[in-house]
């Protein structure tokens, strides 16, 4: 099930709120549940990448592949969800955080599709979940780039990081994890 509402950390992304009833403005850049968290991020280059942060399996996984663009640096961002989706086992609750709006706007329906680029890859990570029978999903917007020691500062760096080295990255780590 995909949460209908996609919250964000940008106070410009929900003004006016009155016509954005999708989007929930969130003030917290922390991990701060039980869920996987998943943080993607695209290049107009192509790469995409998304880091894992998974308390039930206690792994952190990094992921990046290279697809050639088919729609600038959208198609990427988009990629770099659907590489994250094959990872994760889908009966536990999934956080995506994400710095292009558009990825959650799209997956819960409150934008328009309008390029049929985006739609193949909208309908290819539908179908996944649909799919892998995912049980929750939420999306969560964050603004990219940022020099924060937040969790969401770290681990959208690691995603971005990931892209910029251009390389195919599969990698899983164990930690030791704490209550």
């Amino acid at each position: 099930m995909i949460h209908p509402i996609v919250e964000t950390t940008s106070e410009r992304a929900v003004k006016p709120a009155h016509t954005k009833r999708w989007l929930k403005l969130r003030t917290k850049k922390w991990i701060d549940d039980e869920s996987i968290w998943m943080f993607i991020d695209g290049s107009s280059s192509g790469w995409h990448a998304a880091v894992i942060h998974d308390p039930f399996a206690k792994k952190k996984i990094e992921l990046a592949e290279f697809q050639e663009p088919k729609s600038a640096n959208v198609g990427p961002e988009l990629l770099s969800c659907l590489i994250g989706l094959r990872e994760v086992d889908p009966t536990k609750p999934l956080t995506i955080v994400h710095d292009y709006i558009g990825t959650g706007a799209w997956l819960v329906g409150a934008w328009k599709i309008k390029s049929p680029n985006v739609q193949e890859v909208v309908d290819l990570i539908r179908a996944t979940i649909e799919e892998r029978e995912f049980t929750s999903i939420r999306f969560i917007h964050t603004g990219g780039h940022q020099k924060n020691d937040t969790d969401f500062g770290r681990y959208n760096a690691a995603a971005d990081r990931l892209c910029n080295e251009q390389r195919v990255v599969h990698t899983m780590v164990d930690w030791e994890y704490k209550d």
